[in-house]
């Protein structure tokens, strides 16, 4: 099978419209006149729910044993948008967020982060 097979298989589980849907649902949640707030580094960031968000990598999880793992798909996207410094570095604009999916494809957590992980 090539990479290309593995990626199309992965898009058809877990389709990028339906990520970005989801994160859009998440920063609408809470949201008041336009603005969600998110917890940073024990600290509440605000930010505006129509921002930029790439997605930067999204895998399939393979588990051995039930109830061990963390579900079977992880996405990791930028909000505000990803940005890559002239040394290497990753940035989002705002925070990354690191989303887990079931086998059905359903969204059940998310971790929100300031580093790239």
């Amino acid at each position: 099978m090539k990479k290309t097979d593995l990626e199309r298989a992965l898009d058809e589980a877990l389709p990028d419209e339906k990520i970005l849907s989801d994160v859009k649902r998440l920063l609408e949640y809470n949201a008041e006149n336009g603005v969600t707030e998110i917890e940073l580094n024990e600290k509440w960031v605000p930010i505006p729910i129509d921002v930029p968000i790439d997605i930067v990598s999204k895998a399939f999880l393979k588990e051995y044993y039930e109830g061990v793992g963390f579900g079977a798909y992880r996405v990791l996207v930028a909000i505000g948008g990803f940005k890559k410094d002239r040394y290497g570095f990753h940035e989002a604009g705002y925070c990354f967020a690191t989303l887990y999916y079931n086998d059905q494809g359903d969204n059940f957590t998310e971790d929100y982060h300031v580093k790239f992980r």
